[in-house]
């Protein structure tokens, strides 16, 4: 992972080693955000937003990935198989209403982060679109994916260990 950010001054360990066990990314990105987006590039080069519950970042040090679950069907699945390339971005409460939109907007060709009331913003590293809103994002790039079991509808998708973190204070 590459790291545009350094570990607040206020994150202390209050037990030893505690951010050896864990990344201290994982209490500001993972912890307090029961919902992310994951954001890719639709056929026709429109963003897409995919509003989602489940994923985790996992790692030590400065070497993390992300790992997410989609369905196999889904329109942000497709994308990331085609272009390889995904951000997930962390919105505040304040974007509540927001968030939901892009769902009730989902189209094939359409941009429901705009239609939705944010910003696309241009990334660092890779094509995927990021929403200027979220306070934290990830720029990510495929490594693999699997079923969830044989069969499954549920894919895993983890990024390899190259991600850009992006954090406004």
């Amino acid at each position: 992972m590459k790291i545009a950010v350094a570990q607040p001054e206020y994150l202390i360990e209050d037990w030893p080693g505690k951010y050896d066990v864990f990344s201290w990314l994982e209490y500001i990105v993972t912890v307090p955000n029961p919902i992310f987006f994951i954001t890719t590039r639709k056929p026709n080069g429109a963003p897409n937003a995919n509003l989602n519950s489940w994923g985790f970042l996992i790692g030590e040090k400065d070497n993390y990935s992300s790992l997410i679950a989609l369905l196999n069907n889904s329109h942000t699945y497709q994308n990331i198989l085609r272009e390889g390339e995904w951000c997930v971005g962390f919105p505040s409460f304040q974007h509540y209403r927001q968030c939901f939109e892009t769902i009730r907007l989902n189209a094939q060709d359409n941009d429901e982060i705009t239609e939705a009331g944010f910003t696309v913003e241009l990334p660092k590293s890779v094509q995927a679109p990021r929403i200027a809103e979220c306070s934290i994002n990830l720029e990510c790039r495929l490594a693999w994916h699997h079923p969830l079991y044989e069969n499954s509808r549920w894919h895993l998708s983890q990024d390899e260990s190259y991600i850009w973190l992006w954090m406004k204070l």
